[in-house]
């Protein structure tokens, strides 16, 4: 994710009323411009892989993330993938962790698929999901 360099809120009767982020750069592209653009075919596979490893993360530490989609996913120097707008991440636990990493992984691929990705480049992605 991006560094953080300030955050603040604003509240009111003592409760969180408004919130502000500042964060550096990610570094890299967004993979919705990389996909746009044509990535070349021997990346994909790699690319999808580095994003299922960083998605995994947060499913492992028991985060729902139902912004996941190739714009909120930046690729890296080196092929490891960043995560933008994680602000909607809520903790989940059993059953709802997995029906919503089902939803959220096929609605991924679904988004992907727009930008006409491969289905070895799918496979590749579910392999390191699980899914």
């Amino acid at each position: 994710t991006a560094e953080v360099i300030a955050w603040g809120q604003v509240r009111r009767l003592g409760l969180a009323h408004r919130g502000v982020l500042v964060t550096a750069e990610l570094a890299g592209q967004p993979l919705s411009g990389m996909l746009r653009e044509g990535l070349d075919p021997a990346q994909r596979g790699p690319v999808m892989r580095a994003v299922g490893a960083a998605v995994n993360k947060l499913y492992a530490a028991g985060l729902s993330w139902p912004d996941l989609l190739p714009r909120h996913v930046h690729v890296v120097e080196g092929g490891d993938a960043g995560l933008l707008d994680l602000e909607r991440l809520t903790t989940a636990k059993g059953r709802r962790l997995q029906a919503d990493r089902l939803r959220q992984v096929r609605r991924f691929i679904d988004e992907c698929r727009k930008y006409a990705v491969a289905e070895d480049d799918v496979v590749a992605l579910r392999d390191v999901l699980g899914t």
